[in-house]
């Protein structure tokens, strides 16, 4: 039977002999804690550290599958019912406007706005409702833009100034 490991047994007397006699013929002192119990804390210590590997392998698993829970959801707003949804596909920032690309029917562009921290009010430059296309001035400061839908539901989008 090529391939089984061969289990080696020995009874606690000759185990304990045999452990005195290597100790005896290394110069060390004999051993004074009870053979047995030696076994036994080694018999405890397999079974804590066998149980420690599974529990970790168990949190590697969960770890490595969690991203699976957070699917790509972007900026959006639902409507229950009939999914209506306000979706940012894409932004570009310049040195003197900031435009963002918008994607739903539901979407009421003549009230999208944004304010500035100080409270101040911005309005879009332009806003095509056939591209999406929504068009703010940009000072270098942070803007909170709303983008309103037909349902009365606004989608916040934030640009911070870093």
């Amino acid at each position: 039977m090529a391939g089984q490991k061969k289990k080696y047994t020995m009874d606690l007397k000759s185990a304990n002999d045999t452990l005195q006699n290597i100790l005896k013929e290394c110069n060390k002192e004999p051993n004074t804690i009870p053979f047995d119990r030696l076994v036994f804390t080694n018999t405890v210590n397999v079974a804590f550290a066998k149980t420690g590997r599974i529990a970790s392998l168990c949190l590697l698993v969960l770890i490595m599958l969690s991203p699976l829970t957070f699917g790509n959801r972007g900026f959006s707003v639902k409507n229950s019912g009939i999914i209506e949804k306000i979706i940012v596909t894409d932004h570009q920032l310049y040195s003197d406007h900031f435009v963002i690309y918008l994607k739903g029917n539901s979407i009421v562009y003549d009230d999208i706005y944004a304010r500035k921290n100080d409270g101040n009010f911005v309005f879009p430059i332009s806003a095509d409702p056939e591209t999406g296309e929504v068009v703010f001035p940009y000072e270098g400061q942070s803007l909170n833009i709303y983008i309103p839908d037909i349902n009365g539901k606004v989608l916040q989008a934030i640009l911070t100034a870093q």
